[in-house]
């Protein structure tokens, strides 16, 4: 077979696996410009938090499926930068996933308080 046959099955095999969080992403940043206007905050909040899991996941495409199996091919694996990435790229998704969060909480307003069970006596 083809070497150049398996890369490309690979990196369609890596894209596929990814392309329902690639895809929750695209309708972040959907939804984010969309409510912008109603809620600036928790759309920025969206928007950065989708823009950051996006970004980890086309940088680890790119690392584990293109970059890892050109620098194999020369023989020169920097171990360091390897080891920076792949243990960089999960904080870099827990950032991702904070700020989702944050989203969701921010803009609340707690002055409407939930009406007494027993009313006004």
């Amino acid at each position: 077979m083809n070497p150049a046959n398996d890369f490309e099955a690979d990196l369609l095999y890596a894209v596929i696996r990814v392309m329902p969080m690639l895809m929750a992403c695209a309708a972040g940043f959907v939804f984010a410009l969309v409510f912008r206007t109603r809620h600036r905050l928790a759309a920025a909040l969206v928007l950065a938090g989708t823009m950051l899991l996006f970004l980890a996941q086309g940088i680890y495409l790119y690392w584990e499926h293109v970059f890892i199996p050109e620098v194999e091919m020369q023989g020169q694996l920097p171990e360091t930068l390897d080891a920076l990435v792949l243990y960089g790229l999960p904080y870099v998704n827990a950032l991702g996933v904070l700020l989702l969060l944050a989203a969701a909480f921010v803009g609340r307003n707690e002055s409407h308080a939930p009406p007494h069970f027993y009313g006004d006596e």
